[in-house]
């Protein structure tokens, strides 16, 4: 929760800021490039607070162990959005982010450190990794399940007794085949 709050405070300075600077004759809100920051800023915070918020909500429904997925997720996932949303702020004060006459310069600096104090990012995502990879399987055979031509042969044969029974089915299925193999 801390992080999520010196994220909202980067946040807000970065705004500030970019409504009160000026550069070619318009304020640097104006400008395309800020705009971006302050947009990908917002939705990384949003979205690590919704992800902190429901891995709370699953640690109390649940427990720690059932919930350990998303506590290493949220865990690394909170350095790196500090990172880069102090990284934007700091861009958009310019100079000003890069003393310690605002906090910026702290919070950018200590990032690198929320990604080891709590286990380091390498370790939690590999955590993530496999507890995400035990809820799948690998796939039959040399392709994908979901490659196209297979996917249409498997369904061309489930039709067959349909096509048999009504050939203008089957005639109206093979002009969609060709039609698809010329785009495709």
């Amino acid at each position: 929760m801390r992080t999520i709050a010196q994220c909202q405070l980067a946040f807000d300075m970065m705004c500030e800021r970019a409504l009160s600077r000026e550069s070619h004759g318009k304020t640097i809100a104006e400008h395309q490039m800020v705009q971006e920051k302050i947009a990908d800023s917002y939705a990384q915070i949003r979205m690590l607070r919704l992800f902190m918020l429901e891995t709370a909500w699953k640690i109390d429904n649940t427990s720690t162990q059932e919930t350990r997925t998303d506590i290493a997720a949220v865990k690394y996932s909170m350095a790196k959005v500090l990172r880069e949303v102090s990284f934007n702020a700091l861009h958009i004060l310019g100079s000003l982010g890069t003393t310690n006459l605002t906090p910026l310069q702290a919070m950018y600096a200590g990032a690198p450190t929320m990604g080891i104090a709590d286990g380091v990012d390498e370790v939690h995502k590999s955590t993530v990794a496999r507890n995400v990879l035990k809820g799948y399987r690998p796939h039959e055979g040399y392709w994908p399940t979901e490659y196209f031509p297979a996917k249409r042969e498997a369904a061309r044969a489930k039709f067959e007794p349909r096509f048999q029974a009504d050939p203008q089915l089957r005639e109206m299925a093979d002009g969609y085949a060709k039609y698809l193999a010329r785009r495709g």
